[in-house]
């Protein structure tokens, strides 16, 4: 890592907060964390979104992925709080068959810079769930409202009123929508060498003539596994797999060494 450049750091934002839980590889020196926990970032890496942190909790240090964190004082800290989103992603975020009358959120839009809505999923006469939609406007002091008679000084301020009080709405506020944990970087990898030990197969499930793909872990992560033989020596090229249910896959890192 010591040949990558760094971007400089303005000191009142070095504290972040982690919006996901993160289970870190030790072998690659990534730092473990829990949703909630306070970072304090050393160094920045422009190319592939993984930083130097000390966890403030375990007052360990380690390697971080910039996409499970937030600036301390940033509105996507907050759980309900979805930025750059569209109506369309929202529906399917709150209609999630775990979310229950009252889930809700506040998103900022994806295409009209600025402007932030409420969305809350109701139910209706028939028993059928769908979703509320609720433009936040502010005043010209920067008030937040969504009825002119009920303003209010900050966001958190206006979710806690409608947590009690219907006041318009179609329902009252429950439950945060829970956030679909971000997609992690896998460019750091290319940098390191990576730890054969670290690799372990586990299942057969393709046999060629020059290559099997094994299911398999990477240190904590279940990756799947093609074994090509070349010459004496074998190329392990291998996928980090989002869900062992359906075996989709994401960013593809390559091992060399002998067997």
């Amino acid at each position: 890592m010591g040949n990558a450049s760094s971007t400089p750091l303005n000191t009142n934002k070095l504290m972040y907060v982690a919006n996901y839980d993160f289970n870190g590889t030790i072998a690659t020196d990534e730092l473990s964390f829990r949703k909630g926990d306070k970072l304090k970032i050393f160094d920045k890496y422009t190319y592939n979104n993984w930083w130097k942190a000390k966890n403030m909790r375990t007052k360990q240090i380690g390697y971080v992925p910039a996409n499970y964190m937030s600036s301390i004082h940033d509105l996507t800290t907050l759980e309900w709080y979805f930025i750059d989103t569209n109506r369309h992603d929202v529906e399917r975020f709150l209609e999630q068959p775990h979310n229950g009358k009252g889930t809700f959120l506040i998103w900022s839009s994806d295409t009209d810079q600025g402007q932030e809505f409420l969305s809350v999923l109701d139910l209706s006469k028939e028993e059928h769930f769908h979703v509320k939609h609720y433009r936040i406007r502010q005043t010209d002091q920067g008030m937040y409202y969504i009825n002119s008679e009920s303003v209010f000084s900050t966001l958190q301020n206006l979710v806690k009123h409608y947590r009690t009080n219907v006041d318009g709405l179609c329902c009252l506020l429950t439950h945060p929508c829970r956030k679909i944990e971000p997609k992690i970087s896998a460019d750091r990898y290319s940098l390191l060498e990576l730890d054969r030990s670290q690799l372990v197969r586990t299942e057969l499930i393709d046999r060629g003539n020059y290559s099997n793909v094994f299911k398999g872990k990477y240190g904590q992560r279940d990756v799947a596994i093609r074994r090509m033989e070349i010459g004496n020596a074998y190329r392990y090229h291998f996928n980090q797999i989002e869900s062992t249910e359906n075996d989709s896959t994401s960013d593809d890192w390559i091992l060399y060494a002998q067997d």
